[in-house]
């Protein structure tokens, strides 16, 4: 045992005392002593990234809500729900920046008695990220209200089956 650590003592002081030393001898890569060397040089990269905030809603189109008559007068009036719609986007933040919200909000006044619910389901599809959170179903109303909360740098892929 004694003698296998006397080995590796010396392999190690061995290797410790070749000077290692990198220069350019002209064309010729290999030093005087056999050893092949690399010259370097050190460069710094900066990259500038604009801001991006980049929505949209796929398929393109209208949204249809159709009333379903109710048999029972007195009742209220419901709809199916509509889930053919993908919210999709895309988001840069600057280093140590808040993280995004994205809100939604009609223009225009519903007859009273009416409500219009909107959810964003979690995300699901192929982008890179970290994705916001749904904040559930909400009662869409004037007020900008937050649908999806902590979105960071991130794209949510496009199309159907990408997004919320």
């Amino acid at each position: 045992m004694a003698k296998k650590i006397k080995k590796l003592i010396i392999i190690l002081l061995c290797f410790f005392a070749y000077p290692i030393h990198a220069q350019f001898n002209g064309d010729n890569d290999v030093d005087k002593a056999g050893y092949n060397y690399s010259v370097y040089d050190q460069h710094s990269l900066k990259l500038q990234l604009k801001r991006v905030s980049n929505i949209d809603i796929e398929p393109a189109g209208e949204i249809k809500l159709i009333m379903e008559t109710n048999p029972e007068p007195g009742e209220k009036l419901t709809t199916k729900p509509n889930s053919s719609k993908w919210l999709n986007y895309t988001s840069s933040l600057k280093l140590g920046g808040n993280s995004k919200l994205l809100v939604v909000h009609m223009s225009g006044v519903l007859p009273d008695g009416i409500e219009i619910l909107v959810r964003a389901g979690r995300y699901t599809g192929n982008g890179k990220g970290q994705f916001g959170i749904s904040m559930g179903e909400i009662v869409l109303s004037t007020i900008s209200q937050t649908i999806i909360s902590g979105v960071g740098a991130c794209y949510t892929g496009n199309g159907e089956g990408n997004g919320h």
